[in-house]
Parts: structure tokens; sequence; C-alpha cells
């Protein structure tokens, strides 16, 4: 079965610590427009800073931007100073997580039985995990498995990223905080 077959590509902007409530308010003011007509083929995924998700979920609303958080914890409550439990995330509509990024991984020690824990949590708490790990298709076996691109995706090279046969879409940093660039990768092109 071919790439469009069951696996439905992923087009996630992952904006990290960058954007205030205000600025992600004038992004979505000029990224919606730019989104209008794009294939309904694809889910167009944005995962803004903690701070911005309430106001994301208002401006998202109606549309075809789903939200996701930046990380998740795998409890729903308790004392973990700076944590986010998959109920408070979906109180603002959000429906994805990203799991396992490089940077919590290098800066703050994550383990990949951490990283485990936060996505079989988000699965059951129904959110579907982002999970960030190395090419991975043949070492899961299953090949209805989503696999996205995390490697400086921009509007020059989406194209080709989205014509590869293992790439099903694409979590993008950088070139996700412009709404032209974004734009642009959202309405990717294969020949």
């Amino acid at each position: 079965m071919g790439k469009q077959g069951v696996r439905r590509p992923v087009i996630a902007g992952n904006w990290k610590m960058h954007m205030t409530c205000a600025q992600s308010r004038e992004f979505m003011e000029a990224f919606l427009p730019l989104i209008a007509d794009t294939p309904d083929d694809r889910d167009l995924v944005l995962a803004p800073p903690f701070t911005a998700l309430s106001t994301m979920a208002e401006l998202s609303q109606n549309s075809r931007v789903c939200l996701s958080s930046q990380n998740v914890h795998w409890e729903g409550q308790g004392a973990f100073t700076g944590e986010i439990s998959p109920a408070m995330l979906k109180e603002h509509g959000v429906t994805h997580t990203i799991v396992g990024h490089s940077e919590p991984r290098k800066y703050f020690s994550e383990s990949d039985e951490q990283i485990n824990h936060r996505a079989r949590s988000s699965q059951s708490n129904g959110l579907i995990p982002i999970v960030c790990v190395g090419l991975i298709r043949s070492w899961v076996g299953s090949p209805d498995l989503v696999i996205q691109y995390g490697g400086s995706v921009k509007p020059s090279n989406i194209d080709e990223l989205m014509g590869m046969s293992d790439i099903d879409g694409v979590l993008v940093g950088g070139a996700s905080l412009e709404p032209e660039s974004f734009g642009r990768i959202a309405n990717y092109q294969t020949a």
C-alpha cells in the first residue's frame, strides 16, 4: 500500500520557547488565510508554548489547525513542579503532544523510560503522541506508522522531503514561526 494509503501526512510546527500570546494571535491572523485552500489530505498541527495554548485553542477553533503540547507528564496529577498532565492539555483542546524531543533529552537528561511513560500516558488519555526518535519503521514493524522528519525543514526543501517514500510528515522548528513560511510548508506539493 502506498504512502497515501493508510498513513495520513502530518505537518507539525514546534514553536519551542517562542511566541507570546499576542505573537500567537498575530501569527494565526496571518496563517489561517494561507491554509484556506490547503488540501485536506494532511493534518496541520501547531505546538505553541504552554502559556499560549488557551489563546491558540480560541484562534484555531473551527479551523484546520490541531494543537499539540511540547511535552506531557505521565501522571494525571501530583507533586511534579513544572509538568503538565494530559487532562490539563485536553481542557485546552490539545489533541497531540510531542515527547522525546532531542532538547529535553540533551538539556534535562530525559531518559527513554520517561519518554515511554509520556507516550503511553498520552495514548491512554486520548492524545496522539509525536514521538521523536531515529528512523524506525522497520524497527517498530508497523507499516501504518506515520513517520515525520524533523531535521531543518524549510519551504525550500519541503516538496522534496514529502516526495520521499518513508517520510509521512514533518516536525518543523524555526520555519514554523513565520506564517508565510509555515503556510508554504503546509501547502507542499509532490510530483
